[in-house]
């Protein structure tokens, strides 16, 4: 009807502006098809309308023939009036419901389908013209019920019986009563003194298809106390969330007393990487750089946590092994190769990034010593070339094409370099006397995190944990990109991000699982993307994780592979300088591939036989190759860190011991039941009870990631088990 008045009233206006122009110039033309356009848009409005009230109509006809007595739908035999929006608070299909109703019934059928133990009328001398509401209750009742299921109003009944017909229209002594149980008991948990007190009421709700319950608003009259104490808004979500099913969070508007109350969503346990257009060569890479992004994570709203190097120039990344922080730079890693940046990485584990030697636009994993020294001297060459070139006027900053350097396990490169150069400078017959007592690879890379952002070179530094020279001074503004994977200690914390509790209340166990800046620059928990290792079998055993791979490779190569000629063996060259390994020759792969870790002419790949091989995959056994001692490793900070917690399901905690609650800090480990031995993570610092003043309330997070509340007197100990810093954990 719509189209048709459209077009009819359209095209009257133009026969009639062609049969005569005059009379009907271009502007009178206009007016009659705006106004045929008017009055298509009112019909359809109408319509629409019309069609609501049809199909509201319907379902009463077809929930109600058949307890009214009809034995097959009918029209005619429902009909409403007084048209009205449903409460917002009421999920229904339609949108409104009629304020009165009249229905047909036949009275035999209506009796037949009721008890009979009562009467349709109550009297047969009664006057018949008088309507009723007591007129068989059960069947009242069963109409009511219908109406109210189909129309989410209440309402109340009156019988006609000389026209046999029953009237209904909405009952205003209803209202809460009708509600779901839910909602009421929200309605007096929330005027509670715990609460918002007495007063508070809850003005608007939604509830799922299920009957639970998803949002809400309340209105109140505590502002001032609120704004007053933040902790009576925490313990406002956290009894919110102990009533309620979930996790609830809330939004306080102090200048409306207005609290908005909704879901908070848990964060999963695995996400995959999101798959990003390839750039088309170097080209696309140096156009698409003030641009770029590197998604590598999901709060807990599913926000998006993204990395943009052009004002975020470096990253530096804090997990213990196991945390998931290796697979967080895998991401990073293949972002940049698929965005055509040229990739270089210092693997100090030596196995951790090998599935990425043959990776499109990775040039380099460095893995031997001498490999990575070069690597790290080569970079800082390349950005005083490129400050150099700037300089000069031979190129500009915007023809750089951008660069990453992962610095994997760096607290260990650097201990593991100084120890190679002295054992370096004692090899015997070297004058090394004018030789520096130390490499400046530290400075080096110090340099490159201070003027890398204009040579568009980027770092990426990872770390089992906080580093002073790292999170302190002038590295820490050079490092404004920092994330932490796992839990942190309370220096860690501190360090990191300012606070002794962020980061420490993340229970072992769920991979991925860190804190990282935000878009508005606050720390929150995100939990980062997968991103398989090529060289880990048990990371390909997921068919997902073979199609992320293969979707994350690129398609092309931009930057080629190179290789380092450094010195084969330092006891066998007659002569060499220290200097031979920094500004060590730099070759593509193709061309040397004896330095090719991927060639099997490979000249520094390790000889290990096949009894030797027998034994690094065996267990610990005694020594069968003839040598009758052996000199035990010295035990290291690292070995340490490394043994074998598997037993304990909450390494990284103290013995269990009683006390008190004042005593307890957020991220201590507490004993919520003894009888089943749960523990879980104290979340919050103790609060008082509002309600019982004698009592503490515990917020506090399990090992599946589950929140809830303990109740406890406040003079009684607790059982618990303090949270340790890393070098108490050695200790230990």
């Amino acid at each position: 009807m719509t189209i048709w008045v459209a077009s009819v009233g359209t095209a009257a206006a133009e026969w009639l502006h062609l049969s005569d122009p005059q009379r009907f110039p271009t502007w009178v033309t206009a007016f009659l098809i705006l106004s045929a356009l008017a009055a298509a848009a009112i019909v359809a409005i109408v319509a629409r309308h019309a069609a609501e009230r049809a199909a509201v109509l319907a379902e009463l006809v077809e929930a109600l023939h058949s307890p009214l007595g009809w034995p097959e739908p009918t029209h005619g035999l429902i009909t409403a009036s007084r048209w009205k929006p449903a409460p917002r608070a009421v999920r229904r299909a339609h949108r409104i419901y009629p304020n009165k109703i009249r229905m047909h019934y036949i009275p035999a059928a209506a009796v037949k389908q009721q008890s009979s133990l009562a009467r349709m009328y109550r009297s047969s001398t009664e006057d018949e013209s008088a309507p009723t509401a007591e007129a068989n209750p059960e069947w009242l009742r069963l109409i009511n019920s219908l109406l109210t299921e189909n129309l989410g109003v209440a309402y109340k009944l009156s019988v006609d019986r000389r026209a046999r017909r029953l009237t209904a229209t909405p009952d205003p002594q209803a209202g809460e009563d009708d509600e779901p149980a839910a909602i009421k008991r929200l309605r007096a948990k929330v005027a509670s003194p715990a609460m918002f007190e007495a007063g508070a009421v809850v003005t608007d709700y939604t509830m799922s298809e299920k009957g639970r319950i998803t949002k809400f608003t309340v209105t109140h009259n505590i502002s001032e106390k609120l704004a007053r104490s933040s902790a009576r808004t925490h313990q406002i979500e956290r009894i919110m969330s102990k009533i309620l099913a979930g996790r609830w969070r809330a939004e306080f508007n102090l200048v409306d007393d207005i609290a908005e109350f909704e879901l908070r969503p848990s964060l999963p346990r695995l996400v995959w990487p999101r798959i990003y257009p390839e750039n088309d060569g170097v080209a696309a890479a140096i156009a698409n750089y003030k641009h770029t992004r590197f998604i590598y994570a999901f709060d807990e709203d599913r926000n998006p946590i993204s990395w943009h190097p052009k004002t975020v120039p470096h990253r530096l990344i804090i997990g213990p092994t196991g945390s998931g922080k290796t697979s967080t730079i895998h991401t990073f890693v293949t972002q940049a190769a698929r965005a055509h940046w040229a990739v270089n990485i210092v693997d100090r584990k030596n196995i951790e990034y090998r599935g990425f030697r043959d990776w499109p636009n990775v040039q380099c994993v460095a893995t031997r010593i001498e490999d990575q020294i070069a690597l790290i001297y080569r970079m800082w060459m390349l950005m005083k070339q490129r400050y150099e070139a700037g300089e000069s006027g031979a190129a500009r900053t915007e023809d750089f094409a951008p660069v990453l350097l992962v610095l994997d396990e760096f607290t260990e490169l650097v201990k593991d370099i100084a120890a190679w150069y002295v054992k370096l400078r004692a090899t015997p017959g070297l004058d090394t006397k004018k030789w520096p007592r130390e490499l400046p690879i530290e400075e080096m890379v110090g340099s490159i995190l201070r003027l890398g952002r204009t040579a568009r070179i980027h770092v990426i530094i990872g770390m089992q944990r906080p580093d002073v020279k790292y999170v302190e001074g002038e590295n820490r503004d050079n490092l404004t990109g920092r994330q932490s994977v796992g839990r942190l200690g309370r220096n860690g914390a501190d360090m990191l991000w300012g606070d002794y509790y962020t980061g420490t209340t993340i229970p072992p166990g769920l991979l991925g699982r860190g804190v990282a800046y935000n878009d508005h620059g606050d720390p929150v928990e995100v939990q980062n993307f997968f991103t398989p290792d090529p060289y880990k079998p048990d990371d390909l055993t997921d068919p997902t994780a073979k199609r992320v791979l293969k979707a994350l490779r690129p398609a092309s190569f931009s930057h080629p592979r190179i290789v380092f000629a450094t010195p084969f063996d330092p006891h066998q060259d007659e002569e060499f300088h220290y200097t031979d390994y920094l500004e060590a020759p730099v070759f593509l792969a193709e061309e040397r591939p004896d330095l090719d870790p991927l060639s099997d002419q490979y000249r520094f790949k390790p000889h290990v036989g096949q009894g030797e091989a027998f034994a690094a995959a065996a267990a610990l056994g005694p020594d069968r190759s003839g040598s009758t001692a052996t000199v035990a490793p010295p035990i290291t900070a690292s070995s340490r860190r490394q043994r074998d917690t598997s037993s304990d399901r909450w390494p990284g905690y103290g013995a269990p011991a009683p006390r008190a609650v004042d005593d307890l800090q957020v991220g201590d480990l507490i004993c919520v039941d003894a009888g089943l031995g749960v523990w879980g993570i104290l979340e919050k610092p103790p609060e008082p009870d509002v309600v019982d003043p004698t009592a503490m309330l515990l917020s506090w997070r399990g090992a599946d990631d589950e929140y809830d509340l303990l109740t406890v007197p406040a003079d009684d100990p607790i059982v618990s088990r303090a949270l340790l810093d890393d070098d108490q954990q050695e200790a230990a």
